[in-house]
């Protein structure tokens, strides 16, 4: 009777974890710990962040140039890879973040605009995102589900 009891209790505290809301607190903390993978080219850690079923979609405009880039999670991390290791110099900065919890607390939105430079065999590519994440809980942690965004490249 008491590992039963035991059991229940387990139980009952795991579900409350699972089904917490999302707050705008949790958000903020994941994003930065997103933020600090990224400062430190740690596309392992950045990836702990990243739901497996991560639909990310940017329109990028570069001069004249327009393409729509669709990746997964695998993808988008590769390249991340590839590009921070050939970099020799990448600088990653988010600005004017805005925090947004659904009604429901199952999910939230972040908006900002993200600056990168990234030097790659002597040429610089200036990048300036206009960034849309969606974060909802992937069983006890909270992920970024979704990237959209509006990229300028110089």
């Amino acid at each position: 009777m008491r590992y039963l009891f035991a059991f229940i209790f387990a139980f009952i505290a795991i579900t409350n974890v699972l089904a917490a809301p999302v707050s705008a607190a949790d958000v903020e903390k994941t994003v930065a710990l997103i933020d600090a993978a990224i400062a430190k080219r740690d596309a392992a850690a950045l990836g702990n962040y990243l739901s497996p079923d991560l639909k990310i979609e940017v329109h990028l405009r570069a001069g004249i140039q327009r393409a729509t880039i669709r990746v997964s999670k695998t993808e988008f991390l590769a390249q991340a890879k590839q590009s921070w290791a050939a970099a020799s110099d990448y600088q990653y900065r988010r600005a004017g973040t805005k925090t947004t919890v659904a009604a429901d607390g199952n999910s939230a939105t972040v908006s900002a605009t993200v600056f990168e430079i990234i030097t790659i065999s002597g040429q610089t590519v200036t990048t300036r995102t206009d960034e849309v994440l969606t974060l909802a809980r992937v069983g006890a942690s909270l992920q970024v589900t979704s990237i959209s965004g509006e990229a300028m490249q110089k």
